[in-house]
Order: C-alpha cells, then sequence, then structure tokens
C-alpha cells in the first residue's frame, strides 16, 4: 500500500539479513549493470524515510522465487548502493505531462497539497527514479562473519531487487565497516552526514568508528580549505590515537608542530585545546617560557657554534631598518666553509666576523655561557698590542690564539675597531668590509647598532648542551603528546626547530631498526604540508627531513598526518601511498580535479566544491572499503575529559 512503510525484523547480528534490521523499504530496481543501478520509488516513501539525500546509502537485495524478503532465516547478499542523483522513468514523458498540467492548473494561494486530479492519477505522478553506484556485496563469509567485496558476483532479473534505507544501527556498522560500533576497539571520529543542507541531521547514534591502526605507521591526508575544521580533525585524531593507546596499552607518540597555536592555546574557533588537558601526557615547546612542569624552552644558544646558521637568519630576519651600515652587517659572512680544507682564507674570516658577532651579541644585553667563546686565528703581535693597549692578559691556545670569553671578547675586538690602521699594519687587510660591517655594529658608530639586536634576547638560551631535540625525541618514546607551539619567532628559527627535532626523529628510530629492535611507535602532523612535499621541493630536497619523513617514516614506524588545501601541489607519489584521506571543503576544480584521480572521490566532486560547513568530510581509511561522508566530532569538553579520565588512568 502507498501508505504503508515496510520494515524488517530480524534477530542475528552478523549477518547479511541483520543489515536489514529495521531497515524501511522504498522501491525496487527497474534496471541494473554491474556498476550502478535505477532505483523506482515514490515521493511518499521517500518522505517517510526523511529524504534520499545525494551519497545516500542504500541496500538491495534479491527477493524473487528464491529469495523471500520477509524471511529472517535467508541470508542473502546484500548489496551497499550510493544515491548519486535521479533518473527518468521509462514512461517520464507522460509523468511529465501531467506534472506540468497540474502546477499549470493548481489555484495559487493554497496551502494544502491538493491537485484536481484523481488518486490513481497524483499517485501516478508521485512516481520517482534514483540512479546510484553499486559500492559492493556484503554476505556471510564461511566462518559466519559479515564480509564486504567491492563488486557484484552477478546480478539477477531487475525487478528481482528490492531497495531499503538502512536503520541508524545498521548505517552505523556500514560507516564503521569493518569495525563494529558497539563490539570491538574501534574509536569514534564523528557520525554519518551526508548533505550541506542537514535539516533534519542524522542521529549521532549514526557513529563513524574507525581502527586507529590504520593511522599509525601511515600517511594520512588532511585536505581542505581553511577554517574548514583541519585543525579539529587533527585533534580528533590525535585524541582517538591516545585513547586507543591508553586502552590498549600501547605506546604511541605523537609530535604535533603547531603554527597558529591553537593546538597548545585555547582559542575562539575551537572548545578546548590539546594543550589544556589535564594530564602529564601532553607536553608543549615553545620560545618564550620558562621550563617548568610540562612546558619546555625551544630557546636557542646564540653562542653555541651548531646554531650559527639559525641564528644569523634570525638576526637578519629582525634588521629591518633601512640604514647603509645595517645592509653592510646583514651582508656579511659570518658562517664560512664548514672546514679550513674547504677555503683557508674564506674559513679564518667568517670565524673572525663570527668571534665580533658575538661580542656584539653580549654588548646588546645577551647572558653568554661560561668558558671559552672563540679562539680566532689572529698574530701574536696583535694579540700583544691589544693585552698592552687594555692590561688584559689573554689565555692562548698551543697555536697561540687568544681563548676569548664573556668578560674579555668585548674589549678585544673593541680595540681592534678602535685602532684598524695598527691592526692592518700588523696583518693587512684584516678589517675587510664584512669585519668593519659587524665591528660598526659593536661600537655602534654609526647608528644604533647592537641595540637593535635586543629584542631577540627573548629568543637566548645560555645553557650549553640543553638539547630540545633530544627531550622531545624521550617524550615521544614514551608515548607523550609533543606540541611544539611555533606560532611565534621568525621563520628561520621556527624552521631550524622544527627540522632538528624530525632530523633527530628519523635518526634514532632508524638506529634503533638498522640495530634489529623494535622502533618507537611515532605519529608526526604537519600542518601547510604544500610547502614541504610539492614535488618541487622533494626533487631538489632529497635529504630534507620532511622529504625524507614522507618517503621513509612508515618504514621507521613514523607516521604522518599532513594537511594541506593544495592536494595538487603535493608530489603524486606521496598522494598514491597515502593510506587514509579526510576532505573537507575545496573551493576549485584544480584541487578536486586532483582529488578525482584517488578512490571514488570524483563521485563527491561537486559537494566537495559546494559544501562549506565546518568538521563536513568524505572520508576513507586504509581498511575502510568506501568513501564515509561524515561530520567529524568537535573536540570539545566532553571528548577532552574523557580522554583525560584514560591518560589518568
Amino acid at each position: 500500500m502507498l501508505n504503508e512503510m515496510t520494515k524488517t525484523s530480524v534477530e542475528e547480528p552478523n549477518t547479511t539479513s541483520s543489515l536489514l534490521n529495521n531497515a524501511s523499504k522504498i522501491g525496487g530496481i527497474y534496471e541494473m549493470t554491474y556498476q550502478a543501478c535505477k532505483i523506482t520509488t515514490n515521493d511518499f516513501r521517500v518522505n517517510e524515510v526523511g529524504g534520499l539525500p545525494q551519497t545516500a546509502y542504500l541496500l538491495a537485495t534479491p527477493t524473487g522465487d528464491s529469495h523471500d524478503s520477509n524471511d529472517s532465516s535467508d541470508d542473502v547478499p546484500t548489496v551497499l548502493l550510493r544515491v548519486t542523483g535521479t533518473a527518468d522513468l521509462p514512461d517520464e514523458q507522460e509523468l511529465q505531462f501531467l506534472r506540468e498540467n497540474v502546477a499549470r492548473t493548481t489555484t495559487p494561494g493554497i496551502s494544502t497539497y491538493t491537485h484536481p486530479v484523481d488518486t490513481h492519477t497524483q499517485a501516478e505522478m508521485q512516481r520517482t527514479a534514483y540512479t546510484a553506484d553499486i559500492l559492493g556485496t556484503f554476505y556471510t563469509d564461511t566462518d559466519g562473519t559479515l564480509a564486504f567485496g567491492n563488486d557484484v558476483q552477478s546480478i539477477y532479473a531487475a525487478g528481482d531487487y528490492t531497495v531499503y534505507k538502512p536503520s541508524v544501527e545498521t548505517l552505523a556498522r556500514i560507516a564503521s565497516y569493518p569495525r563494529h560500533p558497539d563490539r570491538d576497539d574501534g574509536v569514534r571520529l564523528g557520525r554519518v552526514r551526508y548533505n550541506s543542507a542537514e535539516h533534519t541531521p542524522i542521529p549521532d547514534e549514526a557513529t563513524v568508528n574507525v581502527d586507529v591502526t590504520d593511522f599509525t605507521g601511515s600517511k594520512t591526508g588532511l585536505f581542505g580549505m581553511t577554517r574548514t575544521g583541519k585543525s579539529n580533525a587533527v585533534k580528533i585524531i590525535a585524541a582517538a590515537t591516545a585513547e586507543h593507546a591508553a586502552s590498549t596499552n600501547a605506546t604511541v607518540g605523537q609530535l604535533l608542530f603547531d603554527p597558529s597555536g591553537e593546538y597548545a592555546n585555547a582559542n575562539q574557533q575551537d572548545q578546548r585545546a590539546l594543550g589544556e588537558l589535564d594530564t602529564n601526557h601532553v607536553t608543549i615547546y615553545r620560545w618564550n617560557t620558562a621550563t617548568s612542569g610540562s612546558r619546555h624552552s625551544l630557546k636557542l644558544n646564540f653562542f653555541d657554534e651548531d646554531t650559527i646558521r639559525p641564528v644569523w637568519g634570525m638576526i637578519k630576519s629582525i634588521l629591518t631598518r633601512d640604514a647603509d651600515y645595517v645592509r653592510s652587517f646583514k651582508q656579511a659572512n659570518v658562517i664560512g666553509p664548514e672546514t679550513r680544507q674547504q677555503n683557508y682564507s674564506a674559513y679564518t674570516r667568517a670565524r673572525w666576523c663570527r668571534s665580533a658577532l658575538y661580542a656584539t651579541l653580549i654588548k646588546a644585553g645577551f647572558n653568554a655561557p661560561t668558558g671559552t667563546l672563540s679562539t680566532p686565528q689572529v698574530r701574536g703581535k696583535l694579540v700583544e698590542f691589544i693585552e698592552n693597549e687594555t692590561g688584559e692578559n689573554f689565555n692562548t691556545t698551543q697555536n697561540g690564539n687568544p681563548r676569548l670569553d664573556a668578560d674579555n671578547i668585548v674589549t678585544f675586538w673593541e680595540t681592534i675597531a678602535g685602532n684598524s690602521d695598527y691592526v692592518d699594519s700588523i696583518k693587512d687587510d684584516m678589517i675587510d668590509a664584512d669585519l668593519e660591517a659587524v665591528l660598526d655594529m659593536l661600537t655602534a658608530s654609526r647608528g644604533s647598532g647592537y641595540r637593535l639586536l635586543q629584542p631577540l634576547q627573548v629568543f637566548h638560551d645560555p645553557v650549553r648542551g640543553s638539547d630540545f631535540a633530544a627531550k622531545i625525541y624521550n617524550d615521544l618514546e614514551a608515548g607523550q603528546i609533543v606540541i611544539v607551539d611555533v606560532s611565534t619567532g621568525p621563520q628561520e628559527a621556527i624552521q631550524y626547530v622544527s627540522e632538528r627535532i624530525l632530523r633527530r626523529t628519523l635518526e634514532e628510530n632508524i638506529s634503533t631498526f638498522r640495530n634489529g629492535e623494535t622502533c618507537a611507535n611515532i605519529q608526526v602532523y604537519l600542518e601547510e604540508a604544500h610547502r614541504f612535499l610539492g614535488r618541487e621541493y622533494i626533487e631538489t630536497n632529497e635529504d630534507d627531513p620532511y622529504v625524507r619523513l614522507a618517503r621513509e617514516g612508515s618504514k621507521y614506524h613514523i607516521g604522518l598526518i599532513y594537511a594541506t588545501q593544495q592536494v595538487s601541489s603535493v608530489d603524486h607519489q606521496i598522494l598514491s601511498e597515502t593510506a587514509n584521506w579526510i576532505v573537507t571543503h575545496l573551493n576549485n576544480t584544480e584541487e578536486t580535479k586532483t582529488l578525482s584521480k584517488h578512490y571514488e572521490f570524483d563521485a563527491f566532486d561537486r559537494l566537495t566544491r559546494q559544501a562549506q560547513d565546518k568538521g563536513f568530510a568524505r572520508m576513507i581509511t586504509d581498511s575502510g572499503r568506501y568513501i564515509v561522508p561524515l561530520q567529524v566530532d568537535l573536540f570539545d569538553e566532553s571528548r577532552a575529559t574523557r580522554l583525560e579520565r584514560l591518560l589518568v588512568d
């Protein structure tokens, strides 16, 4: 009957028949191939089931003489369909004539749905059809468990299939397959969502659970525009990973680089930050902080030879004053060759400039570490001259080079700056353009000089041997969530810090792997990934830690979760090796075209471009068999509290 909804009722929990439990019959199939089909139904049934959105899941079973849909003991293969659009019925032309005639003759202003036609004609007018892709077949395996194959073994006469809209409970099973939402270790990421105009939301019980082991040690791509929920998805994945590890007694370290400070700090966009979790399983590293409890410093020792490149980059980035002496200072070579053998003269001169730079930093108020800061290679006559001029008595190396420390390095170089003619008479052209530029900054002879460097003191830590990269790896090895807050600071310093941490992480796990031992399970989260995973970048930076992480990380149990709004810029090999895909809104066809080359994302092409709702995503995981449309949960107070309880226990 037109006004009766047929619902199945079966009890078997692990068979294909159980998928039809409380399912609503909506119609049948009248045309079918191995890839797609056409479904006949009517407005009444569509309205009773709450509508049939594009991308909605449906189930179809053969219901001929050998397959009775009312027999709950008959466990038949069940075909999984996904609605793709509308179709014309065989008599569509006649139906269109009827509908147009009614639309033309319906009295304006009447709010009720009435037509000047008889009941039979009205019922005929309400007939409609949909197209659907065939995603595969659920069947009962030989061991009695529910199995799925991504095709159909055979097709029967089209009229032999009945189509159902699954219940909320079955929808959860479909969206979470092969996990069971109630009886295994799957972790919830969100709930099923088909469309943007969701005026009647799918119940929250239609959960989307994932197998967290799909993510650990694998590549996961998060694709979407800014402010469409990528960062919240990162929090949910990180929380799900931590929940799984806590409930299974596994150890998984998670490293999040935080370019916006949204993981370490609370913000208006999200309800909670990972850094706010009340647990000792979360540690935060940032610039402007003193090491205390779970907060650690990322400061650099500006006098450490190993950090001269990032330090010099930071200094140049902060000097924006347009003055000749500032430009000359920034052009000075304080780095030089790594060894004397490469270029003896350039090596020596660069170390003169570097030593003078250390003097300039001390004069600017930087606290220097104890001990020798530099041993510039100069002639003994020059050392004697400075000792006579200043009354200093320099300790020297075996080669006669002065040992300069925080107490005498400024005096040494100021004396040279004040006696340039005599210095050049001892060593012709010692004070070249580079050294002269550094000495001008030291003496402030042409402007503010060294005072321009004072703002950089907040990034300096004089403690020798403090290796934040080593500390971070130890935290990861212990299963911590480590947030590296790089939302402030010069770009040169941010790049140095990130690369140093990644290199140390890779080196430690590679060393463990080569020793035949089990590597620590580590997950790395990378924002703005197109900057590091683009084809041109990868081809020219093969030894870059980001490139090595993307190419080799999984071999050493290091998973990569990367986020970008530019799918097309990511190297095609990285995309082809990405196991898990979560896609929110992309705003142009170039990106969705690239996306459509993978899995079945072409079926969601228009929706991906149009729907801008935060957290509305399309997902496929390593163990998943088809794309699942979902609303990713908000990392809110309840989710944070649940995670805190698990981590504390």
